[in-house]
């Protein structure tokens, strides 16, 4: 995941990019039924690599592109997206 965005009732709630990806929605939340979107956004790594990459590296550069000693012939996918369901936590 590169970076999630939350809105509520179609406001913008802010945006998550680090664990442990909370948000406090407070201020957004009014008596009744309300709409929670978000929407988790990817990088470009599934599609432009380096895709034959036995390790997964921290950062991706020029340099991962062309070592030999982590090359395989298997294209290597980042699985990315929700890892579980959303939960809303309301507190007193």
């Amino acid at each position: 995941v590169t970076i999630i965005a939350v809105s509520v009732n179609g406001k913008k709630a802010g945006l998550l990019a680090w664990p442990p990806y909370t948000i406090d929605i407070t201020r957004l939340v009014r008596n009744g039924k309300n709409k929670i979107a978000i929407e988790v956004v990817s990088s470009r790594r599934n599609s432009l690599g380096p895709l034959h990459n036995t390790t997964k590296p921290a950062w991706v550069s020029s340099y991962e592109f062309r070592r030999e000693e982590t090359w395989t012939d298997d294209y290597v996918f980042v699985p990315y997206g929700l890892t579980g369901e959303a939960e809303v936590v309301t507190k007193r």
